[in-house]
């Protein structure tokens, strides 16, 4: 883990601390990949920032909520990641 970046400032600077890591403002910095650990309702928001961004980005399921969502967001760099 490189970086974190969170809405919440105080969250971010919270998970930077206990990982010993930066906060970065998204996707305005120069990133690899993204791993989309938000509600489902803003999996397609963020995703779709990230891939505009030219990131990887690593999804937890459910990628989305409907077909439409799912469609918006088939791109090589998107991957769904799988299980506990």
């Amino acid at each position: 883990l490189t970086s974190v970046s969170d809405l919440q400032p105080s969250r971010a600077e919270a998970l930077a601390a206990r990982f010993s890591t930066r906060v970065v403002a998204f996707p305005e910095e120069d990133v690899d990949l993204v791993v989309v650990a938000v509600d489902t309702e803003a999996h397609v928001a963020v995703a779709s920032r990230a891939l505009a961004s030219g990131a990887w980005v690593l999804v937890e399921k459910p990628l989305a909520l409907d077909a439409m969502g799912v469609r918006a967001l088939a791109h090589p760099r998107c991957l769904v990641a799988q299980g506990e």
